[in-house]
């Protein structure tokens, strides 16, 4: 009788640990696309020739930028540059639409 209740125990926790074990593999590896910290959506992945932000000097928007719309493809562009894949979110660009018009 008691061989056979440890050998129930001794199954019930290697499928336990069958279980538990697929299913942190499963949360560790995700194709899902980051999501931005800002709009909270996720976000796509697009192919630039030029690095994510502004490269100018207005320190209003540059404030603007990492608070508001830190996810936009730069409008700055060069054929000097490597091309590079960045994730860029739509609501930071609709935000940088905006922070523009109210600044002009």
């Amino acid at each position: 009788m008691c061989h056979t209740y440890m050998i129930k125990t001794i199954s019930i926790i290697i499928g336990l640990a069958l279980v538990l074990g697929i299913g942190c593999a499963k949360q560790e590896k995700s194709d899902a696309p980051p999501v931005c910290e800002v709009h909270h959506v996720p976000m796509r992945l697009v192919v630039t020739s030029s690095a994510i932000g502004w490269s100018g000097s207005d320190t209003s928007y540059m404030a603007s930028a990492s608070r508001l719309f830190p996810h936009v493809p730069s409008e700055v562009t060069s054929t000097n540059w490597a091309q590079k894949q960045v994730w860029v979110c739509d609501e930071c660009i609709k935000a940088r639409s905006e922070w523009e018009q109210s600044h002009k």
